[in-house]
C-alpha cells in the first residue's frame, strides 16, 4: 500500500515581510486551505465553532456589512502569550465576534474575560461557544454593545482584532483612559492588523511597547501599556 501523508512543516515559510511577498499562489492556497481545516479541528477539541462564515447583520453596520473573519488560532495563542496574563487580569476582546479569543482567554487563570460584540447574531454564537466550551477556568461574560460606551473599568487587558475605523477607535481609546482616573491600573493591549495605527500613536496614555508578525500569518500586531 502507498502512503501519502501532507507535513505542513515541510513548507519553506518566507522569513521577513518582503519575502512573504514572493511566496507563490499555489503555497498560499494551501496554507489556508490547511489553516480552515486545523481551525474545524481546533473547534472540535475545544467543543466550539468558531470557524464559520457568517455576514453580520446590515442593521449593525448599515450598508456595509462584512465577512466575519476570526483570528488564527495560532496567531491568537501568540498573542495571549505576549500579554502574559496572570490570575488578576480582566481581559477584554473588543469585536469577538463568535468567541474564539474569549475561549482561548478563558482557558487560562485570570480574575475574568469580558467578549463586546456589537452584532446580536455573532454575541448569541459567542455565548454558545463559551458554554461548550472545555478546560475553562476563568469567569466569562458577552456583553452585547458598542465598544464606545461599554464598561472598561476593570479592565487589565484589551485585544483588538481590527475591529473598527479610526473615528470609532479614537472614541474607544478615550472611553478606557477615562477608567484609569477613578481606577489607576496597568493596562495592556494587543492591536491585530493595526490599521487605525495614528490612534494609538497620538493617545496621551498610551506608550507603544513593542510589535511582532509571524511569516506564517499577515497581521502585524502592535502592543501597547498605559503610562
Amino acid at each position: 500500500a502507498i502512503s501519502c501523508r501532507f507535513d505542513i512543516r515541510a513548507i519553506k515559510w518566507p522569513q521577513n515581510v518582503a519575502d512573504r511577498g514572493r511566496t507563490s499562489p499555489k503555497v498560499r492556497r494551501m496554507f489556508g486551505a490547511w489553516r480552515g481545516v486545523s481551525a474545524r479541528i481546533e473547534d472540535r477539541l475545544l467543543g466550539v465553532r468558531t470557524e464559520s462564515l457568517i455576514v453580520p447583520s446590515a442593521t449593525t453596520f448599515g450598508n456595509d456589512p462584512h465577512l466575519y473573519v476570526p483570528l488564527a488560532y495560532g496567531q491568537a495563542r501568540s498573542v495571549l502569550r505576549r500579554l502574559r496574563i496572570t490570575e488578576d487580569d480582566v481581559i477584554v476582546d473588543i469585536g469577538c465576534g463568535l468567541g474564539r479569543v474569549v475561549c482561548l482567554a478563558a482557558r487560562s487563570r485570570a480574575s475574568g474575560v469580558i467578549g463586546i460584540e456589537c452584532d446580536e447574531t455573532l454575541s448569541l454564537g459567542a455565548r454558545a461557544n463559551v458554554e461548550g466550551l472545555r478546560g475553562r477556568k476563568s469567569p466569562v461574560q458577552i456583553v452585547t454593545g458598542d465598544a464606545v460606551i461599554s464598561d472598561f473599568s476593570k479592565a487589565t487587558v484589551i485585544i483588538l482584532f481590527n475591529p473598527f475605523g479610526p473615528t470609532s477607535m479614537n472614541a474607544v481609546l478615550r472611553n478606557i483612559g477615562s477608567t484609569l482616573e477613578d481606577n489607576p491600573r496597568h493596562v495592556r493591549i494587543a492591536y491585530v492588523n493595526p490599521t487605525a495605527g495614528a490612534e494609538f500613536e497620538s493617545s496621551t496614555w498610551l506608550k507603544s511597547v513593542g510589535r511582532f508578525q509571524s511569516a506564517r500569518y499577515r497581521n502585524t500586531v502592535t502592543l501597547w501599556e498605559s503610562r
